[in-house]
């Protein structure tokens, strides 16, 4: 194992998106089981959609909605939103998918589609979904992400596995200020029936409520979507009368030789006095990367080039990398870092963000400090000085002691960030332990 530790001679951050999603099985006759015999990606988004061929053909990269007999929403008032299934591919760079409907129509057609980008069965709060408005048979196509946000109903609502065919999921949609790196572009067929979508990875992010990139979905991972057709606008969904027809599924990623540049185990940041702070990072696989770039920003939008750490370039062990961070100016009660990895090519791929407090909880104190309170999606915890760079598991009680979540941290960084986006409002009590230590604290939920 090589370790690599740099000292930064500027402010610096980092963090990183590069983890494995959980794998779901989706080899069923529906298709999207994943093993192509057909992905070389590279579609021509012209409205031809003649270079579908091959994955038209090969049920692997198909999904379908059901039909006759089983299509729960049938009959249809409009068949021209009548959908049938959605086939894809990907290259290292871009998503695509091609939708097709029962029905011609000139008429705009709006479509949305939901990405559960991390794979576990649950639309969370800021995962991207897509506004896809379709003009018909003249092949004009625009597309805008926008934010999930989860109904506070409970999870069932928001759960994609139980809304496949005939079931809409039951959040709300809201604006994305920014659409994130890349273009994404469409175009419909002569005869209406068919749209093809091309999406960068750089743009399928999920956003926590300041817009700050929490987590990407990158070539190769899997992942489950739902897609609806709407007979109003976006922010009339979920109501009653806005969806025409829906239907969802999970689609494995294919088999590819083309791996990522970077495979990130673990990222973690230390407060280890209230003047400095460390930072480490560990690589499981480097392919062809040329350095790393460490970033930094205090408002969590704007990030500022702070220091650059060689890589090791080309390894399948693991390298530990670390780096120190000067703070004893900073102004801000809040830091955030991240990493930003750079191969030969010039192509870039960003960590998960970790944060700084700045605050009395540097000391050794058996307390813990968790904000907001009230909080609506996500919990930010601060732990003792003492318990980072180890073992801490984090935990939610209902007001009746029940468990509600639970997460383990085998290398605590000193703040952790906890989505309870799919929690029920209400009063929950969060302990945390470390070794024979434990900490509590009472919350709001909203």
């Amino acid at each position: 194992m090589k370790t690599i530790s740099t000292l930064l001679l500027a402010s610096f951050t980092l963090f990183f998106f590069g983890t494995n999603a959980t794998a779901q099985n989706c080899n069923t006759t529906a298709g999207g089981n994943g093993i192509s015999s057909a992905l070389t990606g590279g579609i021509s988004i012209d409205g031809n959609m003649a270079d579908w061929a091959p994955y038209l053909n090969d049920p692997d990269n198909n999904s379908y909605d059901a039909s006759g007999s089983n299509d729960q929403d049938a009959p249809f008032s409009e068949d021209a939103r009548d959908l049938l299934r959605l086939t894809f591919t990907e290259d290292a760079n871009y998503l695509y998918f091609n939708l097709q409907r029962a029905g011609s129509t000139s008429n705009t057609i709006d479509i949305v589609f939901y990405l559960d980008i991390n794979n576990n069965d649950l639309m969370e709060s800021g995962e991207p979904v897509y506004h896809i408005s379709w003009a018909g048979t003249n092949g004009s196509v625009s597309i805008e992400v926008l934010n999930y946000q989860p109904s506070t109903a409970g999870i069932h609502h928001n759960t994609l596995s139980q809304h496949i065919d005939g079931s809409k999921l039951m959040g709300t949609l809201t604006n994305r200020s920014g659409q994130g790196p890349g273009i994404s572009t469409g175009s419909g067929s002569s005869d209406g029936k068919s749209v093809e979508i091309k999406i960068p990875f750089s743009q399928i992010t999920r956003v926590n409520d300041e817009e700050i990139v929490t987590g990407q979905l990158y070539f190769g991972q899997d992942f489950k979507f739902h897609i609806s057709t709407i007979n109003s606008n976006v922010s009339s969904i979920p109501a009653a009368n806005s969806i025409n027809d829906n239907f969802g599924g999970c689609l494995n990623a294919p088999s590819t030789n083309i791996t990522l540049p970077v495979k990130l185990e673990s990222f973690n940041a230390f407060l280890s006095d209230p003047s400095k702070v460390d930072l480490k990072w560990v690589t499981t696989s480097e392919i062809n990367v040329k350095h790393f770039v460490v970033e930094k920003s205090y408002d969590g939008v704007e990030f500022n080039d702070a220091a650059t750490v060689f890589a090791s370039g080309n390894t399948t062990g693991k390298v530990n990398y670390s780096a120190t961070d000067n703070i004893a100016n900073a102004t801000a009660q809040i830091v955030y870092y991240r990493l930003r990895s750079v191969d030969i090519n010039g192509k870039t791929s960003y960590s998960e963000i970790r944060i700084i407090r700045l605050s009395k909880q540097t000391d050794n104190t058996v307390t813990i400090l968790s904000y907001p309170n009230p909080a609506i999606n996500e919990l930010r915890i601060t732990i003792p000085a003492n318990w980072q760079n180890k073992k801490v598991v984090y935990e939610l009680f209902s007001a009746n002691g029940q468990a509600a979540k639970k997460i383990e941290a085998s290398s605590s960084s000193q703040t952790e960030t906890l989505n309870i986006s799919s929690l029920k409002s209400g009063f929950y009590i969060v302990k945390v332990s470390c070794g024979i230590e434990t900490a509590q604290q009472k919350i709001i939920k909203q």
